[in-house]
C-alpha cells in the first residue's frame, strides 16, 4: 500500500492501480479491512483518473463494503471520490450530493486538507454546470487552505485549475500568470501529470499572446507527457509545435513536429491524421521535397473523407493543387483544387 500511495501522491495512475489492486488482493485475503479499503480508496482514485470506469466502479464497491472498518478520514476520502467518480460519468446531481456529504465530512473532523480537496471537486462541478464565477470562487477557496497547510500539491492543483479557467475565459495573461505559480509549485510536489498539463496550458496561451516563448513549455510538456505514455496529449503538443514552426518559417522543424504527432496518433483519430497528412506534405514541398511531399499529398487524398472545412484548410489544399500541377499530375491538381472549393463551402 505504501507504493500505491507514493505512486499516487506523484500522478503514477497506472502504477498506483496495479499496486493498489495487489495490496487490495493481499489485505482481502488476510482479513486487513482497514488496509483494504485504503488499497481500494486508492485503486478508484487511479481508475478514475485513467477513464477505467469500469473498474472504479468494482473499487467503489469493494471500498463502501469495507466502510466502517476505514478511519474517518478515509471515509471521507472514498465519500469524495465517489463524487468524482459521479462527476467523470457526468452525473453531476449525484456528484453534488456526494461531494456535500465528503466537505461535511471533513469539516467534522477538522480535516483541511480533505476540504481543500473537495473544493476542488465543487470547483470542476460548478465550472461543468456552467457557474464559471462559482468555480473560481473554489478554485481560490482551495488555493487558500492549501497557502495555510504548506501543501505545494494543493496549491499547484488550484492554480492550475485557475489558470484553466481563465484560458477558457480569454483572460490570458492573467492564465500565464497562474500557470507560471502552478509550474512552480508541482514541480515541487513532483506532480507530473498536472505539471504537464500547467506547461501545456502555458504554451497555449504564450502562442494566442504571440509570446514567441511559447514553444519551450509546449516541448517540456511533450516529454512529460511521453514520458508518462500520455500519447494523445503528447500527439496536441506536438501539433501545436508544428505550426509554431511553421509560422517561424521552419519548414524542417514543422515537419519533424507534425510527424512526432503522427506516431502518437497513429489510427486512433482518422480525421486528424489526414489533416497532418496534408500539413507534412506542404512542409516537405516547402523545404524542397517533392517527392515526399506528392507522397503524403496522395495518402491525404487517400484517406479524407471531406470532413474537413474552412478557409486555412482550402489555402493548404490550394498549395499542394499547386505543387501536383508542377510535378506534371494534373488529375490529382484538379482534384485537390475540388476538394479545397468544397472546403471553402464550409467554412461559409
Amino acid at each position: 500500500a505504501a507504493r500505491a500511495t507514493w505512486a499516487l501522491a506523484t500522478e503514477h495512475w497506472t502504477r498506483a492501480l496495479a499496486e493498489a489492486e495487489a495490496a487490495a488482493a493481499w489485505a482481502d485475503e488476510a482479513g486487513e479491512s482497514a488496509m483494504a479499503h485504503l488499497a481500494h480508496r486508492i485503486a478508484l482514485a487511479a481508475a478514475i483518473a485513467t477513464r477505467r470506469h469500469e473498474d472504479a466502479a468494482v473499487h467503489l464497491r469493494c471500498a463502501e463494503a469495507l466502510g466502517e472498518a476505514a478511519e474517518p478520514v478515509e471515509r471521507g476520502r472514498r465519500t469524495l471520490l465517489s463524487g468524482r467518480f459521479a462527476l467523470a460519468r457526468g452525473a453531476l446531481p449525484e456528484a453534488r450530493i456526494r461531494i456535500t456529504q465528503a466537505e461535511a465530512r471533513f469539516e467534522r473532523i477538522g480535516d483541511r486538507a480533505g476540504l481543500a480537496d473537495a473544493r476542488l471537486a465543487f470547483a470542476t462541478l460548478a465550472e461543468r454546470s456552467g457557474d464559471s464565477r462559482g468555480a473560481e470562487a473554489r478554485l481560490r477557496e482551495a488555493l487558500q487552505l492549501a497557502d495555510a497547510l504548506g501543501d505545494e500539491g494543493l496549491r499547484g492543483r488550484a492554480l492550475l485549475g485557475l489558470g484553466d479557467l481563465c484560458r477558457r475565459g480569454r483572460r490570458l495573461e492573467t492564465a500565464v500568470e497562474l500557470y507560471d505559480g502552478a509550474i512552480e509549485a508541482l514541480g515541487h510536489a513532483a506532480r507530473s501529470a498536472s505539471r504537464a498539463r500547467a506547461l501545456r496550458g502555458l504554451g497555449e496561451c504564450r502562442w494566442r499572446l504571440g509570446d514567441l516563448r511559447a514553444a519551450e513549455p509546449l516541448r517540456q510538456a511533450m516529454a512529460l507527457f511521453e514520458a508518462r505514455g500520455e500519447s494523445a496529449e503528447a500527439a496536441a503538443c506536438a501539433y501545436r509545435l508544428g505550426h509554431l514552426a511553421s509560422e517561424r518559417g521552419s519548414p524542417e522543424e514543422a515537419e519533424a513536429a507534425w510527424r512526432r504527432a503522427m506516431a502518437h496518433t497513429g489510427s486512433d483519430d482518422p480525421a486528424r491524421v489526414v489533416v497532418l497528412h496534408g500539413l507534412i506534405a506542404r512542409a516537405a514541398l516547402r523545404r524542397g521535397d517533392a517527392e515526399g511531399g506528392g507522397r503524403h499529398t496522395r495518402l491525404m487524398v487517400q484517406l479524407d473523407r471531406g470532413e474537413h472545412g474552412g478557409a486555412e484548410w482550402a489555402s493548404l489544399l490550394d498549395e499542394l493543387a499547386e505543387a501536383a500541377r508542377a510535378a506534371g499530375d494534373a488529375a490529382l491538381g484538379d482534384d485537390l483544387t475540388a476538394r479545397a472549393e468544397v472546403a471553402r463551402g464550409v467554412a461559409s
